[in-house]
């Protein structure tokens, strides 16, 4: 009980709830001696489940501690205040605490379930946006569309189809959920007067439902309302131009309505494979001597693992609990059941700086101090 409580990594009050129950502790082992022996001892396992649980605080301000406190200065008096003569006073102690801890873990995570749906929603249709973008840059003859408007369809626009994408029904047979896909080619070709002027009456057509459908696909990734409004203005001049000059040749037939230049509804995300095939690598390149691969700076950094955070100059220790498929978006959960997400470049940031790192795990508190003993 020495050797537990000078371990340096408990906070004080927990060394001393530790001191405490060392009255109780001698008193088993009176009647009890496996307890040295046997792991799976419930006065083992109540002195591993209070001295490594309180491994997640860093200091007693920490949110959280004040109510782990609670339960363990509960478990510490119900030991006192009992006779022990086997480990039945320990095993319900520990049940109760279990429960306790069960109880608040379930709420935990149906609160992370939440967070995790919301975050893999997120690199979704960061992906899928990327893709899309990438697709309505590569239609035909799109240099001749204003550098603006090109910009825009391939940028907040190209978010919009995601998001609706992304957000779907899982029974909905639509691949272009409120048509926001088709309404690029529209948007382009309406941003060329030299095109529009050609067909006046169909772009007069076009106006009303191009700008409504505008409207209601940036609402739904909150586009500010201002920008909204300039990129409409930008629009209505590009029309305007149109009606006021004329054509330069009269159209001498009737030239029927071009279908609209199709974009492809991105494929559902998988893994990309590499850029290269290996047929495609130069045969002196097999007798090149290996690189040597740098050791990955974030092998520790698993679900599970334990992470300080330097966060206005207070050190904050949390779990990391989610990752998404892609690597871009982490979860982490603190003692207090607080949660916080992370981009994997504000992660690389925050390590680089030093104000991240991965707690190397340690031998169990209890465990450790019966080695120094049996030393």
């Amino acid at each position: 009980m020495f050797n537990i409580a000078q371990d340096g990594r408990l906070l004080p009050p927990v060394q001393k709830a530790v001191q405490s129950l060392e009255p109780a502790l001698k008193q088993l082992v009176q009647h009890d001696g496996r307890f040295f022996t046997d792991g799976a001892h419930p006065a083992r396992r109540l002195l591993d489940e209070l001295t490594q649980r309180s491994l997640a605080f860093t200091a007693e301000t920490a949110p959280g501690f004040s109510g782990f406190m609670r339960l363990v200065t509960g478990a510490v008096d119900h030991l006192a205040a009992n006779e022990i003569k086997d480990a039945g006073p320990f095993d319900t102690v520990l049940k109760a605490l279990q429960s306790a801890w069960d109880t608040q873990e379930q709420k935990l995570k149906a609160h992370q379930e939440a967070q995790q749906k919301a975050l893999l929603q997120a690199e979704q249709r960061e992906m899928l946006a990327e893709k899309i973008a990438a697709d309505i840059r590569k239609l035909p003859d799109v240099g001749k569309v204003p550098v603006d408007i090109l910009d825009f369809a391939a940028g907040p626009w190209a978010d919009v189809v995601a998001l609706a994408q992304v957000m779907k029904a899982p029974d909905s047979p639509s691949d272009d959920p409120g048509g926001f896909l088709a309404l690029v080619p529209v948007l382009l070709w309406s941003s060329q007067p030299e095109l529009t002027r050609q067909e006046p009456e169909r772009l007069n057509d076009s106006i009303p439902g191009l700008l409504a459908k505008l409207r209601k696909g940036l609402k739904t990734i909150n586009y500010p309302a201002t920008q909204t409004s300039a990129l409409l203005q930008r629009l209505v001049g590009l029309h305007q131009a149109a009606f006021e000059k004329p054509a330069s040749a009269p159209v001498v037939a009737a030239v029927p309505e071009p279908e609209p230049a199709a974009v492809v509804a991105p494929e559902p995300l998988v893994a990309e494979e590499s850029a290269q095939s290996p047929a495609a690598v130069p045969e002196e390149s097999a007798s090149a001597p290996a690189e040597v691969v740098a050791p990955d700076p974030y092998a520790d950094f698993v679900i599970g693992a334990w992470v300080e955070l330097v966060t206005n100059g207070r050190v904050v220790r949390t779990q990391l609990t989610w990752a998404s498929p892609h690597g871009t978006l982490f979860l982490f959960t603190a003692a207090d059941a607080s949660t916080q997400s992370m981009t994997r470049r504000m992660r690389d940031k925050l390590a680089a700086e030093g104000a991240l790192r991965v707690v190397p795990a340690a031998k169990p508190v209890v465990a450790r101090a019966l080695d120094v003993v049996t030393a």
